[in-house]
């Protein structure tokens, strides 16, 4: 499990390092619909080609980050939003407030994803070093590694 996990933070980190925008012309229009049916209150979407047979929406929604990864046949995936402290798991809140684990807490996320439902991430500051913290949807740690 730890390795999959793993596999899939390496994944989407490399998503990030390689997307290349494109412009809403060459997005498939069942990937549009997507967004649209899902975020209708998206704004300032700007697309990106994250890898081959993937489509990303970055924007924001309610005045949040967000960045929705879709398929390029349309099917959503996942969508990542930065939240606010308070609306972490209070066991991650919990585990995240003691020295031993952060130095400082730099940003909370909410993910949803089709395949493992809803978890919460945080990208920490310890020891000099970047450290990203993934935890289920009751705050118990599933994964801790290097923030790419």
């Amino acid at each position: 499990m730890k390795k999959l996990c793993a596999f899939a933070l390496f994944v989407l980190s490399a998503q990030v390092i390689v997307a290349q925008t494109i412009s809403p012309d060459r997005v498939p229009s069942t990937v549009k619909n997507k967004m649209e049916e899902k975020y209708p209150e998206a704004k300032g979407v700007l697309w990106r080609q994250s890898d081959p047979g993937f489509v990303e929406a970055n924007f924001s929604n309610e005045g949040r980050k967000c960045s929705a990864i879709f398929l390029a046949s349309g099917g959503w995936v996942s969508t990542d939003c930065e939240i606010e402290e308070t609306e972490m798991p209070e066991a991650a809140r919990a585990m995240l407030a003691k020295p031993e684990n952060a130095d400082k807490v730099t940003k909370y996320y909410r993910s949803e994803t089709k395949a493992k439902g809803t978890q919460y991430s945080s990208d920490v500051k310890k020891g000099g070093k970047s450290l990203q913290y993934i935890f289920d949807k009751d705050g118990n740690l599933i994964m801790k590694g290097p923030k790419s």
